[in-house]
């Protein structure tokens, strides 16, 4: 039994008159800091599709008054959106065309963020997957699910590339797609200590179907309002819960 539970449990002995001067003589203990927690809303990588979309509409109105209008900018550039929000939102245009808006500092404001997400889409796109092989086994059913998440992410946004005259474009999501997929599994593998058993099988097998019943969700993701870890880690839940569920049946 854990140290703190046995004393939780351990009898309370009634405090005698020289133990409470003592208790009271002795210096206080300094208060904890009590830290504030940050909102999901203030996490740089957590993008909130409604504030993104309210930002949106600030900088589309014409009517909108310059403070209002770097305001949004700077709530935008407090965030680093996937590809797929900034090309389905027009924001990189937007930003863009504020280059040349009449208020100076509206136009460095829209510069700096332009050039941030840039930025980072571009060193995502250099930088390489580390992944560490196994043998023929592991790498076919690793592989194996690599290929059926990718190809549900595919078919739920096939209408959308098809729609795209850019070929680079068509790639470059494509390749979005690829390396999503990519990082879900790993990290579905390494919350199964890095082992292809049934627990691993059972969680993809599992995670494909909730994709390809619940397109929602698979959008979600999609949108990156889920990191890969944050997928693994609800797989793992529901695998834990439902084998809970059969022992209890089986009791």
């Amino acid at each position: 039994m854990n140290r703190d539970i046995r004393s939780f449990f351990k009898k309370k002995e009634s405090p005698t008159p020289d133990s409470e001067n003592s208790a009271s003589s002795s210096t206080r203990k300094p208060k904890k800091k009590v830290l504030k927690q940050a909102t999901i809303e203030s996490l740089g990588r957590v993008v909130v599709l409604k504030e993104i979309e309210k930002c949106k509409k600030i900088l589309e109105d014409e009517t909108s008054e310059v403070e209002r209008i770097k305001e949004a900018i700077d709530s935008l550039g407090a965030k680093t959106p996937s590809r797929e929000i900034i090309r389905k939102t027009g924001l990189g245009h937007i930003l863009n065309d504020l280059r040349g808006h009449e208020d100076a500092e509206v136009q460095e404001k829209a510069k700096h963020v332009y050039k941030k997400w840039k930025s980072f889409l571009k060193e995502r796109e250099n930088k390489p997957l580390l992944r560490v092989k196994g043998d023929k086994a592991t790498e076919q059913y690793r592989n194996s699910g690599i290929d059926i998440l990718f190809n549900i992410f595919n078919e739920l946004t096939q209408l959308e590339s098809d729609e795209m005259h850019d070929v680079e474009e068509q790639d470059a999501l494509r390749e979005f797609r690829r390396e999503l997929a990519d990082k879900i599994e790993a990290a579905v593998y390494r919350k199964n200590k890095s082992l292809v058993k049934k627990p691993y099988r059972r969680q993809m097998r599992k995670l494909a179907i909730k994709l390809k019943h619940e397109p929602e969700y698979a959008l979600q993701i999609l949108s990156e309002e889920f990191t890969p870890e944050e997928v693994a880690q609800q797989c793992f839940d529901i695998e834990n819960g439902s084998e809970k569920r059969q022992a209890l049946i089986e009791v």
